[in-house]
């Protein structure tokens, strides 16, 4: 599968583009992490191509998608801070400050989950997606996340499961449901 031309623009060394979402938890990351490794195999990687691949030039010059083999492990991160403080803020900003001067690895496919297990002043726990723009824009990987999760249309008030593969409904650990927060922003030019 060839990469589009703006997702060639976007990979040039001069023009590396990420797109960072962080995420404000009320519970600690602990209590669902097994499952969210889980969910980013079962869905993740298995229904979007572009998650299990590189992009390489062939010889002619045209950047191609090549599937891969990821290890989830390879992909998500859980930094330890020092222990028994009572906030990490500071800990948390400068962590963050510094994945985004880091470039993503060309060697595996362009994406990260962070999970920060630490209390700061806005939640209990932090999500960090990294994700490279060449995967998707804003809005489709919006969409995409959308596409995994749904509300039963006959009871809105039942929990958000995600769909999978097999069309079973896996229902998401009640501390999804508790996000206090969603900032998204969109920079990271190398």
């Amino acid at each position: 599968l060839a990469v589009s031309p703006m997702g060639e623009i976007l990979n040039t060394p001069t023009f590396g583009l990420c797109i960072h979402v962080v995420v404000e938890l009320d519970e600690p990351v602990d209590i669902f992490f097994s499952d969210a490794k889980k969910t980013i195999s079962e869905l993740l990687l298995s229904q979007s191509p572009r998650f299990s691949s590189v992009p390489i030039m062939k010889d002619n010059g045209v950047v191609q998608w090549k599937e891969t083999e990821v290890n989830v492990d390879d992909h998500v991160f859980v930094p330890q801070f020092p222990p028994h403080l009572t906030s990490y803020d500071e800990y948390v900003e400068e962590y963050v400050s510094n994945m985004l001067l880091r470039k993503l690895s060309p060697s595996r496919p362009l994406w990260e989950f962070h999970f920060l297990n630490y209390k700061t002043t806005n939640g209990e726990a932090i999500m960090i997606v990294n994700v490279h723009h060449m995967l998707g824009d804003g809005a489709s990987l919006v969409a995409l996340a959308r596409a995994y999760s749904t509300r039963p249309s006959h009871n809105p008030t039942l929990s958000q499961t995600l769909i999978s593969s097999t069309s079973h409904h896996t229902e998401l650990p009640a501390q999804v449901h508790k996000i206090r927060s969603l900032d998204t922003t969109w920079f990271g030019f190398d």
